[in-house]
């Protein structure tokens, strides 16, 4: 994995152990190479779960983009919740 995403075993694991923090766009890369949606690392934190571990906005992409994906990131946890409770209530 951390070759995959062009980083040193050692930067990897810092990662994991919430040594170091994530950013949006590696949050989106992760998501990417496990082909999951970006939203299951960012509830189930899959993998990344150690309390001192925080997900923190790219500077480089600008406070426009970064409200986007704030917004983004909002709508898609409320989305899954109103699913959930679909699915809770139709078993």
């Amino acid at each position: 994995m951390a070759l995959q995403l062009g980083m040193s075993q050692r930067t990897y694991c810092r990662l994991e152990n919430g040594e170091s923090k994530l950013d949006l766009i590696r949050v989106q890369e992760i998501s990417r190479l496990l082909q999951v949606e970006f939203i299951e690392i960012v509830e189930a934190k899959s993998g990344f779960s150690h309390p001192t571990n925080e997900i923190v906005p790219d500077k480089s992409i600008g406070e426009k983009n970064h409200n986007h994906y704030e917004r983004m990131i909002n709508f898609l946890i409320e989305e899954n919740e109103f699913l959930r409770n679909i699915i809770k209530d139709s078993r």
